[in-house]
This record gives structure tokens, sequence and C-alpha cells, in this order.
């Protein structure tokens, strides 16, 4: 994992070499650490806990953390997915709110709305909350 400057961009994934130049007191890398990781899926099958919520913030690595709960995602476990999702270069080999939303499609989730659009100083969307509800759900809100 990188450690950044300013703990609100560290991530698993290395920031892109044009926001260091930018803005070296947010981004410029202090040091890397190594971290040990579960995913949800194993962390659901060790503790026998199910959980109806998820909210993923994980600076660029959400997706992976998506995969790594698949078995509880393709079995509706989780009704509602809250997950940041990036519009603009931030981290290489990041995914974008796209590549999540094909990802949650294909699981047979919906996306649902967005309830924070963070835009870059020159205008663009930058990144953003991201809700998906399950099939399930949606049909019980009466969504079609």
């Amino acid at each position: 994992s990188d450690v950044c400057s300013s703990d609100l961009v560290s991530s698993f994934l290395r920031a892109e070499s044009f926001l260091m130049e930018r803005n070296p007191r947010s981004w410029n890398l202090d040091e890397i650490e190594i971290i040990e990781t579960a995913t949800l899926d194993s962390f659901v099958r060790d503790n026998s806990i199910y959980p109806n919520i998820l909210k993923i913030d994980t600076q660029g690595f959400d997706l992976e953390v998506l995969k790594g709960a698949m078995e509880v995602l393709e079995r509706n476990v989780i009704q509602i997915v809250q997950v940041e999702c990036m519009f603009a270069r931030n981290y290489e080999n990041q995914p974008y709110f796209w590549d999540i939303a094909i990802f949650m499609s294909n699981l047979g989730y919906h996306f649902h709305s967005f309830t924070r659009l963070v835009e870059t100083g020159r205008g663009n969307l930058y990144f953003g909350d991201a809700t998906f509800i399950s099939a399930n759900a949606w049909e019980k809100l009466g969504m079609r």
C-alpha cells in the first residue's frame, strides 16, 4: 500500500505521476507498507456475518474489493452497495465508474443514484459515490 502525505489519497494503487508533480503536499509518496488483506467473501465465510449494505471507499481499489465479494454479490446477500467511483485519472490502472457499473450490472445489480459528485478544479467530474441495488431490493422498491 502506498502511503502518501495526505491520508485522504493513500491507496493500494500508485498515484498518477502528474498528480505528484501538481500537488506534492498531498500526493508525495512517504512510504510503502505491506498490509495483509482478506476478501469480503472469506470474512463472511469465517464469521458467518451476512451484511445487507456494503460501503466501499478504497481510493481506486474499489473494483478489487468488489471482486473479493463475488460470492455474496452473486447470491444477492448484499442489498445495497455504495462505492466510490472515479471519473478522472487519479491512480495507475484504476477502474472508472463505467467499469464498476458494468461489473455490478453483470451481477444483477441496478445503478440507482449518485450521492456525492466532486469536480476537479477544471470543472470536470473527478469522483463520486455510486449506489447500486440488488435485483431483489430493486423489485421490492417497485422499480422495473
